[in-house]
């Protein structure tokens, strides 16, 4: 059984753990969304008697058969400054924590060689240095290469996209930045800025009760009955199939909603939250999604709200100034950028857990 502790240490401060509030790994029977059938994991275990003490985990999820989103990829400090070769190894499905039937979504990999310092291959041809297999590499690019080896390589470079967001603004981020675009390939770096901005939910109110005007639409909070209203809606703005990960969103314990539905009852927006995260705002125009949000808003107690933003619209510049903490993030791609998505209707995003 893979030591649960270390793990959850491992993804503690990622996106990804926070967007499912702890549900990321399985723990004390709590789903886990690593049960959903279009999620891959890689684990890394010590080389020692028990192989059981993580180093190092890669978590991304499986949206179309041919693009992917890398939700988590964190790796163990004390490998910050070594070399590593992996070695994969059998566990059942207990032992790491799924399901029998996504079991063989999740690989399992041990350090079979650490080095401190690599050979000198300067003296090389170039053709070597960009086509030969490396003696060893960094333990965070060999996440990034068994996810994308897992991915298939078939048509790798010609149709499969992998995508990824990483903080920006700390030397050992911008140095794993450097890891994922020169050693693993996401060169192509997205039109559009993110932030993730922490806000005070008065503040928050006050600037959209400032510019609120009458709504002619009506408002529904998410339950048994509306939650059909929320899928509609969002197939509407993507041709990603998300109804399974909605639905495990839709049963963590704490998760709200509301969704605004026009004259016809079809719906034109939906927001999402779990304790003082926003995860997603979608709707159809910047009026409806001010309106959602402070529908929503005016039922919640949290004092602080955090979520992240794209910069497509004019909210995210007002709330900009009235933000007390940002967090700039950066998006890189393998190959393309993602077109199946309207994002003109995507104002929140739910990052570090899916794509938007």
């Amino acid at each position: 059984m893979l030591a649960t502790q270390p793990l959850h240490q491992l993804v503690q401060d990622s996106k990804a753990s926070r967007a499912f509030n702890g549900n990321l790994l399985p723990s004390n029977n709590n789903a886990s969304v690593l049960d959903l059938e279009n999620l891959r994991s890689i684990t890394v275990v010590e080389d020692d008697s028990k192989q059981s003490v993580p180093v190092a985990v890669g978590i991304f999820h499986s949206y179309t058969p041919n693009q992917y989103y890398c939700s988590a990829v964190a790796t163990s400090d004390k490998y910050n400054d070594v070399f590593v070769n992996l070695a994969p190894i059998k566990r059942k499905a207990g032992e790491i924590g799924v399901s029998e039937d996504v079991a063989d979504n999740h690989y399992v990999y041990k350090v079979a060689e650490k080095k401190t310092e690599l050979k000198d291959l300067s003296g090389f041809s170039p053709y070597y240095s960009v086509f030969g297999k490396p003696e060893a590499t960094p333990l965070l690019q060999s996440v990034i290469d068994e996810l994308i080896d897992n991915a298939g390589h078939k048509n790798f470079d010609m149709k499969k996209n992998i995508t990824v967001d990483l903080y920006v603004g700390e030397k050992s981020n911008d140095e794993s930045i450097d890891l994922w675009r020169d050693k693993s390939g996401f060169v192509v770096s997205d039109k559009y800025r993110f932030l993730e901005y922490e806000v005070e939910r008065p503040k928050l109110l006050s600037l959209l009760e400032s510019s609120a005007k009458p709504s002619e639409y009506k408002f529904e909070s998410l339950s048994a009955k509306t939650a059909v209203l929320f899928l509609d809606y969002d197939s509407n703005i993507t041709v990603i199939d998300r109804q399974e990960y909605l639905e495990f969103l839709f049963g963590l314990q704490g998760v709200r909603g509301t969704v605004a539905i026009d004259a016809e009852n079809q719906p034109v927006g939906y927001v999402l939250t779990l304790g003082e995260r926003v995860l997603q705002l979608y709707a159809d125009t910047e009026e409806i999604a001010e309106s959602i949000l402070l529908h929503h808003l005016r039922s919640e107690t949290v004092p602080i709200l955090q979520f992240f933003v794209i910069s497509n619209n004019e909210l995210f510049k007002k709330i900009s100034a009235i933000a007390s903490n940002e967090k700039r993030v950066n998006r890189y791609h393998t190959r393309i950028l993602p077109s199946n998505v309207k994002w003109g209707n995507v104002f929140f995003l739910n990052m570090g857990a899916h794509l938007y």
